[in-house]
């Protein structure tokens, strides 16, 4: 016969694995809004402008919870940083190499730049070599496996800006591309990838 002492440590193992289950059927319920998702991305973005904290970064998406929707840190991230200074184009290279397999997978990244390239006659408007820098963009992240160098042969994103997607393909051609693309953004900006995730 099992003693009262048994018998409340079970009783207590128990609740704490119900407790442990209510817990995860809360969290996976708790997804937040695509526009509260954007929202809350813009201001990340906006404190790794003047941070440059990748860690601080991953970790605050990483908090939102809604993997789901993870492709519009990719998105936001590249418009922001076409129309912005070289640095920030810099430090959102670094955050795509960084973030992939974390915070977004590959394929997410694929939807991410569809959904940039969407849009690249509205970003002409206000950054006339949008194509140029949107290529170059790509162009990296293949050089960092962010994206796979399929994704340059795939028949959308090319439907979609094929000026972007061209100029791509001629920087990944052209010799000595890896080393050229690590200071796409300027001299002195080249790293190690795998340096950034240890």
């Amino acid at each position: 016969m099992a003693s009262p002492d048994a018998d409340e440590y079970s009783g207590a193992r128990s609740k704490e694995r119900q407790d442990a289950h209510d817990s995860a059927l809360r969290a996976k319920r708790t997804i937040i809004t695509l526009p509260t998702y954007k929202k809350a991305v813009r201001g990340l973005l906006r404190d790794l402008m003047a941070s440059e904290d990748l860690e601080s970064f991953c970790v605050s998406v990483e908090q939102l919870n809604a993997a789901i929707f993870s492709w519009e840190v990719v998105k936001r991230a590249v418009i922001m940083a076409t129309g912005g200074r070289k640095g920030f184009r810099e430090t959102v290279s670094n955050l795509l190499a960084y973030g992939v397999g974390r915070i977004f997978s590959q394929k997410a990244a694929e939807q991410g730049f569809e959904r940039i390239l969407e849009q690249a006659d509205d970003l002409k408007l206000d950054v006339p070599d949008a194509e140029h820098v949107l290529g170059t963009f790509m162009a990296r992240a293949v050089v960092d496996e962010v994206l796979q160098p399929a994704f340059l042969a795939n028949p959308i994103p090319h439907a979609l800006c094929a000026p972007a997607v061209e100029h791509a393909r001629t920087l990944l051609s052209a010799d000595g591309a890896a080393l050229s693309l690590e200071l796409a953004w300027g001299s002195g900006a080249a790293r190690d990838v795998s340096s950034l995730k240890k």
